[in-house]
C-alpha cells in the first residue's frame, strides 16, 4: 500500500484522540471558571459607596424645583414664571398661582373674579414688600382687609422665639428639628406634627370672629403668632404667609412640610384645573466664578494670569529708546550671497546665464521694440555661443540693467 493510500481523507472527522483532546481542554476550562467563582464569592466583598454630588444649576437657581418635580409626578403640571403680564398668563387647567408679593400688580381686577370661579391663590409676601414702606401694602392690603386679614408689622429681634432659626432668602437653612414644641402641634392627619420652617419675619391678625368657615385655615407659631391665613372665596381659596420656606426644595425632608405644601398645592387643586403656576422671582446659578471661589481663593490664579499677560505683551512688544545698531554681516547678507554665486558661475564659465536671463525678460517687457545697438551686440555675442569673458561680461550686464531701467 503506498504512502498517499495511507492517510486519511481531507474531509474525514477526527478520531477518537482528537476529541478526547478537546473534551479534555473543556473541562479544564469550566473548571477554572467555577474555582474563580467561589473565589470571588468567598473572598471578595462589594459594597455600596455613597458620592455626594451638587445639585445642578436649575436646582440652585429654583427654590421650588423639588415640588415642581413632585406636582408633575402626581398629574398636576407645574409652570415658573419671573413676572406677571396679566391673567392671560393662566392657562384654561391652571387652577393654582402662587405669587411673590414684590412681583405681582395688585391693582389686576381679574384676580379675585378667577378665585372666586375655583382658583386657589397663594400670595407669598416677600421681605422686599414689607422692607418698611410708608404707603403700606397699597392695593395689597386692601385686598386683604378684605378677606379679614390685616398685616403687622416686622416683629422685633427678641420677639421672635429664640429656637426657632430664620433663614435669608436665598440661603439653605440649617437642618434643625429642636425648634419644634411638643405642646403645640399641627395636624394634616391622623399623626400630630411639629411646626412647618415659617417666614418668622411676617405675621397676621385674624379680624373675623366667631368659628371660622369652612375651608378657612390659621395656622399660628410655637408663640402663637400667625404665620399663615387661608379664607375661602366663593368656589376658590386665598392663602397669605410670608417666604414659603417649608415649599423650598430643602423643606420638604420634613414630613410636616411636605404636608403643608401639598395642602396648598396639589391638595387644593381639582381635576379640571390640576396645573399650577409660580410666579417667583429666580436665583441666578454661580457660574463658572462661583463654582471656583467655592474651591478656593480666586486672587492667587488671577494675579498669575495677569502677570503672563503683561509678561507676553512686553516680549512682543517694540523696545523703547535707540534703536540698536545693526551687524555688518546681516546688512551685507544679500549683497554676499549674489558674490558667492557670481563667483561659482565664473569659475564654471557660465557667467552668461545672468546676461540671457536679463535679455529674456528684456525682450518680454519691450514688446518686440527695437532696443538699441547696445542690446543687438549682447544679442549677436549670446547667438554666436562663444566665450565671453568676466569683463566683457560685466559691460553687458550694465547695459541689459540700464535698458530695463529705461522701459
Amino acid at each position: 500500500m503506498s504512502r498517499a493510500a495511507s492517510r486519511p481523507p481531507s474531509g474525514s472527522k477526527p478520531g477518537p484522540r482528537s476529541a478526547g483532546g478537546y473534551g479534555a481542554f473543556i473541562g479544564i476550562a469550566i473548571s477554572a471558571l467555577v474555582v474563580l467563582a467561589l473565589l470571588i464569592v468567598t473572598r471578595l466583598e462589594i459594597y455600596e459607596r455613597t458620592r455626594w454630588v451638587r445639585p445642578s444649576a436649575e436646582v440652585r437657581s429654583n427654590n421650588f424645583y423639588a415640588l415642581g418635580q413632585w406636582l408633575t409626578e402626581n398629574g398636576h403640571p407645574v409652570r415658573f414664571s419671573p413676572r406677571w403680564a396679566g391673567m392671560k398668563d393662566l392657562f384654561p387647567r391652571e387652577g393654582g398661582l402662587y405669587v411673590q408679593s414684590s412681583l405681582f400688580d395688585w391693582e389686576d381686577e381679574g384676580l379675585l373674579p378667577w378665585v372666586r370661579e375655583g382658583g386657589s391663590l397663594i400670595i407669598s409676601i416677600d421681605n422686599h414688600w414689607n422692607g418698611g414702606d410708608d404707603d403700606g401694602l397699597g392695593a395689597l392690603e386692601s385686598i386683604l382687609e378684605g378677606l379679614g386679614i390685616r398685616s403687622l408689622p416686622p416683629p422685633d429681634e427678641n420677639s421672635i422665639p429664640a429656637d426657632d432659626s430664620i433663614p435669608a432668602d436665598d440661603e439653605d437653612p440649617a437642618d434643625d428639628s429642636s425648634s419644634a414644641e411638643e405642646d403645640e402641634t399641627l395636624d394634616f392627619g391622623e399623626e400630630p406634627l411639629f411646626f412647618p420652617n415659617y417666614d418668622y419675619q411676617i405675621a397676621f391678625e385674624d379680624l373675623l370672629s366667631g368659628p371660622p368657615p369652612e375651608g378657612n385655615l390659621v395656622l399660628r407659631d410655637s408663640a402663637g403668632t400667625i404665620r399663615l391665613i387661608r379664607r375661602a372665596l366663593g368656589k376658590g381659596r386665598v392663602t397669605v404667609t410670608g417666604l414659603c420656606f417649608f415649599m423650598y426644595n430643602w423643606g420638604l425632608d420634613e414630613e410636616v412640610n411636605a404636608r403643608l405644601a401639598w395642602e396648598l398645592t396639589g391638595g387644593s387643586l381639582g381635576q379640571e384645573r390640576p396645573g399650577m403656576l409660580f410666579i417667583r422671582g429666580r436665583r441666578g446659578a454661580a457660574g463658572l466664578f462661583g463654582n471656583l471661589s467655592e474651591r478656593g481663593n480666586l486672587l492667587p490664579p488671577v494675579l498669575s494670569g495677569l502677570v503672563l499677560i503683561i509678561i507676553g505683551f512686553w516680549t512682543v512688544l517694540a523696545p523703547f529708546g535707540l534703536p540698536e545698531p545693526e551687524e555688518p554681516g546681516l546688512r551685507n547678507a544679500i549683497g554676499s550671497r549674489f558674490s558667492t554665486e557670481a563667483r561659482f558661475l565664473r569659475r564654471y564659465g557660465a557667467l552668461r546665464t545672468y546676461a540671457e536671463t536679463y535679455l529674456r525678460e528684456l525682450r518680454r517687457l519691450s514688446g518686440g521694440r527695437a532696443l538699441g545697438p547696445e542690446i543687438n551686440e549682447v544679442e549677436e555675442a549670446l547667438a554666436a555661443g562663444k566665450r565671453i569673458g568676466p569683463r566683457k561680461t560685466a559691460v553687458y550686464l550694465k547695459n541689459l540693467m540700464s535698458a530695463l531701467e529705461r522701459i
